[in-house]
This record gives C-alpha cells, structure tokens and sequence, in this order.
C-alpha cells in the first residue's frame, strides 16, 4: 500500500487518532489484497477502485480546489497514483488464476471422443436417460437466463465502454466503471442506467449520440424483445423502455423507465405554448403569466417560462448537472438535490425583474441588462467537464441565449455563440471579461472557449467590435508562467 506517514505528537488529537485508524484500515487491506483470489478481494479492489475515481476529481486548478494549499494537492495526487497503482497490481494477481480456468476448459473440450454407441433399430425408439446427481436424483433444467438481469449487464457493459471512448466530456462520469472486472459488483438496475446512458449521451457531438443511442436501443431489443425503443424523435432526450414482453400483463408490458422529452426547437406557435404552460406554477407567477394563450407570440415571456420549465427538469433528472448560481459569481455547484432550492431562487429572482422589465417596458438598456442577467442563471447550467460544441447541451445553450436577439439588437447589438468555439484571444479580450472566466480543459488541442455560461453580446457597425454587455465563459487555461 506504500509508506503511510505518521502523525507527530504536536498533530491534535483528532487527526491524530484518524491517522491511527488510517493505519489499521491500511493493514487491513494489505492482509487482503495479499491473500488469494475470492469475493471479498474483488469487493475491496471495486472499492478501492470507486476511491480512486473520487481522488481523480481533485484538480487543483478547478474549482472548489483551486484554493487549496499546493502541498494538500500534491499529497492527493501523489496517493491517487499509488492507490491506481495498488489496483493494476492487484488485479494482475488474479490473471494466473483466470488463466487455469481457462486451460480446464481448454483440456475438457479436447478429451477424446467415447466410442459410438450401437444404433438403435428403428423400431424399438428409447427415450433419453435422464442426467441424476450424485445422490441419484434427476439435475434440474439449468432455468433460463432473466432478460432483466442480462439488460442490466449489458447496459453496465455500454457505460463503460461509452465513458472509456470519450473521456474528454464524460470523466468523472459514476456510470464508466468496468464492473465486469470486479466479481462482486453488481450492475446497475436497467431503468437507472438506461437513464443514466441517454443523459450522458446529451453531453457529446450530435454524431456520436446517435451511434450510441442506437447501439442502447439495440441492446435492449436483444434482451427484452420486442420492436426496437423509439430514438429518432428529436425532442425525446430518454426514450421509453418496455418490459420483456413475456411479462406483458393485459395492458401490454410495463415501463422500465418513461419516455423524457424537453424539446429544442419551439419556433413553432403551439409547441411553445405547450412547453410555457407546463411549466411550474412559481416560474408562470415570476414571469407575470396568468394565461398563456392570452400572450402574444413575441412576448418573450413565453420562452422563458418555457426554457426556465426545461432548466429545472433537467437540474431534476440529471444528478451530474452543475449551475452557476448568480451570473457575475465564480461559484458552481451540483445542481442537485442539495442545490435545487437555491438555484430555484435565483432563478425565480432574475425572472421576475426579466419579466417586469419587458412588461412594463423600460428604457431598452434596462430590459436588456435585466434580461441578460437572467441569461447567465438560466443558461448557467453545465457539466464538469464541459460538453462538446455541437452536443445536446451546446444547443439547449444556444437557444437560451438566442433569446437575447430582439433585445440586443434594439441597442446595437448582437448575439455571439456559434463563433465563440472557433474564438482566438481577440475576441475574447472584446466580447468578455477574461478574469472572470472559468478555466477549463487544458491542452494544445483544446478550444479555446469550451462553454458559454453569460452570453456575450457585440456591438454591431464599429470598426473593433466590442460590447457594453461582455459575456463569461469556461476557457482553456494560459500555459504555466504566461
């Protein structure tokens, strides 16, 4: 396990003592992974395993950690390699074993064949002997394999291939662990990585989405029969899965996990009249909206009640979505179950002086400032790390802030997305505030814009462009020393 350092005796009693504990658990473990292959070696190397992925978030220049002491850093990276270390060792331990398993079979299938028996005259027909145990009982009919149990292995199975293929947007992903490896862990149930897959298939280039989402669909087939799960809707994010059609009940099969639908494109009257409506009562309430139909088309009320809807679903169902609280803030949280409420408020808040701006019609800079406030609460959702330009996710993003357009333009400006991914330091420097960015993936190959979280606006008709409304973004770090 390594050399584990010892607490001193000026370290205060409370670490001292976990330092002491920390010493058992590391003999424990020790004494384990040294003995021989079983169930319980698996269990702990599949924990420890989990551990090292927990350690692997830690990236010093990330938020929350960028304010740590570098020696804390260094100390957790350095215990990260050793643990990944422990892990290859320990499973390199168990190959000898795998490999005798594998020559039994080999031996068994190259015994001699028996010699033929006497061919029964074609009269005389005897039925099979039945196969007895040992103690002379009949051997049961191996029962045949639960459709459930082998999705659930297959999906466990695309998770992990999925999150091998593309690191780059879905590390840290808790569904990418090669559970095959580990004996005693279990795959996850159908409905949750079923879910779990199609959210993460939003993060990634349009192409790469379909390919997979094809590839779940199939695997569902093969497992539960039946027609192939429906993906081809472009506003269904998580397509129903029916059960296996031998447990269809009278109404047809039961629903391993309901079709989710948060459509993109609402340019049209009805579709976006029906996402606004659906929204909840308290995001209809900040934005002034009694009767939906009663609005006309270009109140941009309606598309915020209707994205503001989609954004806290989204933050509902997807436990790996992260939220930039307040708009001007650098402080990005889970928008989880512990976070909800306080996004919830903020962006209840913005919408509510968005709304009343629009409403009452203020001065155009007015609304415009009220309006991009909001932008970067509704729009501040975002994976760590970010998803590809071109995703899901990109796009969701992009309709957010193309509802900026007609308030930008009425004070000479416009809105900037689709170019920010092709940005170079020029652009930059003219249409956002730099310092307040957030650094993201770094690497010569990497875009320099990797996000948008506050959308930059650019005056239009000047020789330089820039802005009076700068945007914030996730950008590739600056080398070290620059």
């Amino acid at each position: 396990m390594g050399e584990i350092a010892t607490a001193s005796a000026d370290t205060p009693a409370g670490p001292r003592d976990a330092v002491g504990h920390w010493h058992v658990f590391a003999k424990a473990v020790a004494d384990v992974l040294g003995s021989g292959p079983s169930v319980s070696r698996s269990t702990v190397l599949h924990a420890l395993d989990a551990c090292h992925r927990e350690l692997n978030k830690v990236q010093p220049h990330h938020p929350p950690y960028e304010r740590d002491p570098a020696e804390t850093a260094a100390r957790v990276a350095q215990a990260s390699i050793a643990l990944s270390l422990t892990i290859r060792a320990g499973h390199a331990a168990d190959e000898p074993e795998r490999e005798r398993g594998t020559e039994v079979e080999r031996t068994t299938a190259t015994r001699p064949e028996r010699d033929p028996e006497p061919e029964t005259e074609p009269d005389s027909p005897t039925e099979p002997e039945p196969v007895l145990t040992t103690a002379g009982e009949p051997e049961a009919a191996a029962p045949e394999p639960d459709p459930m149990d082998q999705l659930a292995q297959r999906l466990g199975e695309l998770c992990a291939e999925l999150g091998k293929k593309h690191t780059r947007h879905l590390r840290g992903w808790r569904h990418a662990r090669p559970r095959a490896r580990f004996g005693a862990a279990e795959p996850p149930e159908p409905a949750v990585a079923w879910k779990a897959l199609h959210l993460a298939l939003l993060r990634l280039p349009d192409a790469d989405c379909r390919v997979w989402r094809e590839e779940a669909a199939k695997a569902a087939q093969e497992c539960l029969g039946g027609p192939l799960p429906a993906h081809e809707d472009p506003a269904v994010i998580v397509p129903a899965l029916r059960g296996p059609e031998a447990r269809s009940g009278p109404d047809g099969p039961d629903f391993i996990a309901r079709e989710v639908a948060v459509p993109l494109d609402l340019s049209d009257v009805e579709a976006l009249k029906k996402a606004a409506a659906g929204a909840p009562s308290d995001v209809l309430d900040a934005v002034g909206v009694v009767d939906v139909d009663a609005l006309e088309l270009g109140d941009l009320r309606l598309l915020w009640a209707a994205r503001a809807g989609q954004a806290l679903h989204l933050a509902g169902i997807d436990p790996e979505l992260q939220a930039v609280i307040h708009p001007q803030s650098d402080r990005v949280v889970l928008a989880d179950r512990r976070h909800q409420s306080t996004y919830r408020i903020a962006l209840l808040t913005h919408l509510k002086g968005a709304a009343e701006a629009h409403r009452e019609k203020h001065e155009d800079r007015s609304q415009l400032r009220s309006a991009h406030k909001l932008d970067g609460v509704l729009g501040g959702l975002l994976h760590w790390p970010t998803a590809a330009p071109g995703s899901w996710w990109w796009q969701w993003r992009r309709e957010v802030s193309l509802i900026l357009e007609p308030l930008a333009r009425a004070v000479d400006h416009e809105v900037v997305f689709d170019q920010t991914s092709e940005w170079q330091k020029a652009e930059l420097e003219n249409c956002t505030t730099i310092k307040s960015g957030l650094g993201g993936e770094q690497g010569l190959d990497e875009r320099l814009v990797q996000w948008v979280f506050l959308t930059p606006l650019r005056r239009i008709g000047v020789a330089e462009p820039q802005t009076d409304f700068p945007g914030r973004v996730v950008r590739r770090p600056d080398p070290a020393g620059t």
